[in-house]
């Protein structure tokens, strides 16, 4: 295992999915990180808005947290933050950097939340193109 890239959210799901990263980090000493975190767009009519600083200071402090907790991975470890639909960014993302696999946490959604909403990782697990793992 080469590529594995982590999407998070900076959720506590996140946290459990990137222990899991860290695992496989420690277990293929080779392989590389790149944890995701994509902010969904917001838009006003049919325009996009740009992110607000407080949308800013959210990825900075994922950032700063994954820079903490992985540091003694050094240059194995990057991360990427993207503007996009997240399932569709996510999948996007790890054909581009040739991810052997996809990490991602589940929010336990009910039945009706799911209908109407929707799953980031259930879409994931439906449309990327190398292996899910999604944690709880």
């Amino acid at each position: 295992m080469q590529t594995i890239l982590w999407a998070t959210d900076g959720s506590r799901l996140a946290e459990k999915s990137g222990e899991i990263a860290k695992q496989c980090l420690e277990a293929f000493p080779t392989s590389r990180l790149i944890a995701l975190y994509v902010e969904q767009p917001t838009y006003e009519g049919s325009i996009t808005l740009p992110i607000t600083d407080g949308e800013k200071q959210v990825i900075s402090d994922i950032q700063a947290h994954i820079a903490k907790e992985l540091s003694h991975f050094g240059a194995r470890v990057q991360f990427i933050s993207l503007v996009g639909v997240p399932a569709d960014t996510i999948c996007h993302t790890a054909e581009k950097k040739q991810a052997d696999v996809i990490l991602i946490g589940s929010h336990a959604h009910n039945t009706l939340e799911r209908i109407f909403v929707g799953s980031v990782s259930t879409a994931v697990l439906h449309h990327a193109k190398c292996p899910v793992m999604v944690i709880r």
